[in-house]
């Protein structure tokens, strides 16, 4: 009964962020054509780095004290204005106000040694892309699920509509891509504050150093993590650009954009997960068995996702991206299974946020990020962009193992081995044909990756339509 219960309220909660995240970012996923054929393959690298370093920079800013108000909230329990929800949202906005103002004058002395044609727009990037993660993710905490998607839908939409204005019809290039988001953010920020009446829990009389001493524990801890996630996700990058050019770095940039499908799934579902993983009151037994067969059907939904993902790749890149970029679907197979991978961690990775053991997290994290370094660096001159995807790959297989050891004394799930390692080799597979190009075996892979996804998914999906069905968002 618990098992049915807290199925019921994860598919749920999963629905409702779809909604709001994945329609989102699939508004802005259907962008990628556009800018492949109205930006250069260095405009789109130069792009690239810039909102690559803006992900680097919002964790040291912040501090990640989102996170920390987020777990903080969903401790209290109480979505009303009570005073320790007033604590916990002054006392984050405080912190995260001062972040912010402390790195506008550190940039701003900065930029009078170096400049950079970009200065102005990276500075009001960090800045929105610190604040509306941080209003949204309040959303969540004060259980205003249908205004967080509401938000979500906003930001991408408008974030579509401007990208194609200024690149269009005003010629703007990458600067109108740097404006576009801004201008989104800013929007959807205005309306989280007002529609989702945020400001009213912001009351300077209720600032408490020891609620936000407690929080900033929880939350510092997990920006050397994020800085690692950056590590494998991004630092490579840099490498790309030092050892080949900023065109490589724009085709790899295409490479990376299409697994990010994967990525926007996993966000979805660890959203919801996190929720559960928080507010589960279960006993040891319950809780094993349910997130073990939670695990299963995740395991089983990201594979088959990436069987025809990866058997797309070439098919996806020659009919929607222009005839420059075609080359970067060599890369996205290796990039598809590391999604997966991440997606595991990510899994783990909430098991340590319900225990408020952020410290233990950031090993696992740095250490995926050392061996994608290391691997890019030793081979980029030998394999090019292959190196990077293959340190990708490895670093996070060996970031989902480390955690599993981390997290054996407090989250017991039992995985099937077996079936993990014969869907990976499956995989590979996959990756090796499709680098054959063979249009018969190709178009073959597409049919049996199709049947391998309803097949293996069938039960998950039947719930999911019959769920959608009867959901109503509260």
């Amino acid at each position: 009964m618990q098992f049915l219960k807290a199925s019921k309220l994860l598919i749920k909660n999963t629905i409702i962020y779809t909604i709001g995240t994945f329609g989102a970012k699939v508004l802005v996923f259907a962008l990628l054509p556009v800018f492949s054929f109205y930006l250069t393959k260095d405009d789109l690298g130069i792009y690239d780095l810039v909102m690559t370093t803006v992900s680097m920079l919002v964790p040291f800013v912040t501090l990640q004290i989102s996170n920390g108000a987020y777990r903080w909230l969903l401790g209290v329990n109480d979505s009303q204005l009570t005073d320790e929800n007033c604590k916990i949202i002054t006392s984050s906005f405080v912190m995260i106000s001062i972040g912010l103002l402390l790195f506008v004058a550190v940039y701003s002395l900065f930029s009078v040694f170096y400049e950079f044609k970009y200065t102005v727009y990276l500075m009001l990037l960090v800045i929105t892309s610190s604040y509306l993660p941080y209003f949204q993710i309040l959303l969540r905490g004060v259980k205003k699920t249908k205004l967080f998607t509401v938000s979500g839908l906003t930001n991408a939409f408008l974030l579509a509509s401007l990208n194609v204005l200024f690149l269009l019809k005003f010629d703007l290039g990458i600067k109108g891509l740097f404006i576009a988001t801004i201008l989104s953010n800013t929007v959807t920020i205005l309306l989280v504050l007002f529609k989702g009446r945020i400001l009213k829990y912001i009351k300077i009389n209720k600032f408490s150093q020891k609620t936000l001493k407690e929080m900033l524990s929880f939350s510092i801890p997990l920006v050397p993590n994020m800085l690692s996630w950056w590590l494998v996700n991004s630092a490579d990058k840099y490498l790309i650009f030092y050892f080949l050019n900023s065109e490589m770095n724009g085709l790899y940039a295409i490479s990376s954009r299409f697994p990010t499908i994967i990525i926007l799934v996993n966000s979805i579902f660890i959203l919801a997960w996190q929720d559960h993983m928080i507010t589960d009151k279960g006993n040891s037994k319950e809780r094993t068995e349910f997130d073990s067969k939670i695990f299963k059907i995740y395991m089983n939904f990201e594979f088959s996702m990436v069987f025809v993902l990866i058997a797309i790749s070439e098919l996806t890149v020659r009919y929607l991206i222009a005839d420059e970029f075609y080359e970067s679907y060599r890369y996205m197979p290796l990039l598809y299974i590391g999604g997966a991978f991440s997606a595991f961690s990510g899994y783990f990775g909430a098991a340590f946020i319900r225990e408020k053991r952020t410290k233990v997290i950031f090993t696992s994290s740095i250490i995926g990020g050392i061996v994608n370094l290391l691997i890019c660096f030793l081979l980029i001159e030998y394999i090019g962009l292959f190196a990077s995807a293959l340190g990708t790959l490895v670093s996070f297989i060996i970031m989902f193992f480390i955690r599993i050891y981390q997290s054996s004394s407090f989250f017991k799930i039992n995985i099937d081995y077996n079936r993990l390692f014969c869907l990976v080799i499956i995989a590979l597979l996959y990756a090796i044909i499709v680098l054959l190009r063979i249009k018969f075996i190709n178009e073959f892979l597409i049919f049996i990756s199709l049947l391998l996804f309803f097949y293996l998914n069938k039960r998950i999906l039947s719930k999911m339509f019959l769920k959608m069905k009867q959901i109503r968002i509260k």
